[in-house]
């Protein structure tokens, strides 16, 4: 909404840093419907969703910072890049077990989907912000469908702790 609206806010003064500060305000929005889907994935896919959420939340945090330093900061784009390379390796680390032969070969192919995968890392970690409610919407329909699902029980909870 912030990145949005602009500089009708009082804590920004141009457009520029209001959308700076919205876009990092909704990377970090986004960290918790991470988390949710990466526990909702791992029993069905493995513990590697978990390390695959874990970079996708450090890929976030690191977008984030990029947008808090502001346009026009030296390092702001090296750190959206290391963003969009962790985003990337978020998402071909789940790829990593589909590939066939030997440890090395599925590690040495899993590092080159990662640093392809950077491309399309860009654009998520841009758009997390407008992703995230998205994906914690579908995650809500999710567990309700699962919970009312063959073989729910009524006082199953929703996250184990």
């Amino acid at each position: 909404m912030f990145a949005l609206t602009g500089s009708n806010w009082a804590t920004a003064l141009d457009s520029t840093r209001a959308m700076n500060l919205g876009l990092a305000a909704g990377a970090l929005a986004a960290i918790p419907a991470t988390v949710a889907a990466g526990m909702m994935l791992t029993p069905r896919f493995g513990s590697v969703m978990r390390w695959s959420a874990l970079t996708c939340c450090a890929s976030l945090i690191v977008e984030a910072a990029a947008q808090l330093l502001g346009a026009g900061h030296p390092t702001q784009w090296p750190l959206i890049l290391v963003a969009a390379t962790l985003m990337g390796f978020a998402v071909a680390l789940p790829f990593g077990r589909l590939i066939p032969g030997g440890r090395s070969l599925r590690i040495g192919v899993t590092a080159m989907l990662g640093f392809a995968g950077s491309i399309i890392g860009l654009n998520l970690v841009a758009m997390a912000a407008f992703i995230a409610p998205i994906a914690a919407a579908a995650l809500v329909v999710w567990s309700l469908i699962r919970l009312s699902g063959p073989g729910a029980k009524p006082s199953q909870p929703l996250v184990r702790l």
